[in-house]
């Protein structure tokens, strides 16, 4: 008895795996700033773990600098950016955008919970590439 129970629980466990969509693997993101000062960056990804649009900020890259971080993104979606120095926005509005919200604050949040609250809310568009160069800065994804 004790090894019938034992073989349907691997069974069940195998069964359950077998159903279960698979993580995804993260999707490195790397900005290239080539401006001679600070940028952050916050972006719009759909977060595979929570099958939800995810708004995340703020991601620094001092002058002249790159950094790389990862999200558990899906690779069939978009990516939205928006990157600010100097607290203005150093892209303008493209054809493929994104209207969010955005505080000073670090923050992250999925689009049904809304913006949490913080330092200087607004509204800001998003432009959306898989690869995106602007004059100062480039933004990768793989």
């Amino acid at each position: 008895m004790k090894k019938l129970s034992m073989y349907m629980a691997l069974l069940l466990l195998g069964v359950s795996t077998f159903f279960l969509p698979p993580r995804a693997e993260a999707a490195k993101i790397t900005f290239d700033n080539h401006r001679e000062q600070k940028i952050v960056v916050s972006l719009i990804y759909y977060d595979v773990n929570e099958n939800s649009w995810c708004c995340q900020g703020w991601w620094s890259v001092n002058a002249l600098e790159n950094r790389t971080i990862k999200v558990p993104h899906d690779p069939h979606k978009r990516i939205y950016y928006y990157i600010e120095s100097g607290g203005k926005a150093v892209h303008k509005r493209s054809e493929g955008w994104a209207r969010w919200n955005v505080i000073n604050n670090a923050f992250k949040y999925y689009e049904h919970d809304g913006c949490p609250e913080g330092k200087k809310p607004r509204a800001v568009y998003f432009n959306c590439s898989r690869n995106v160069t602007g004059d100062s800065w480039k933004l990768k994804v793989k």
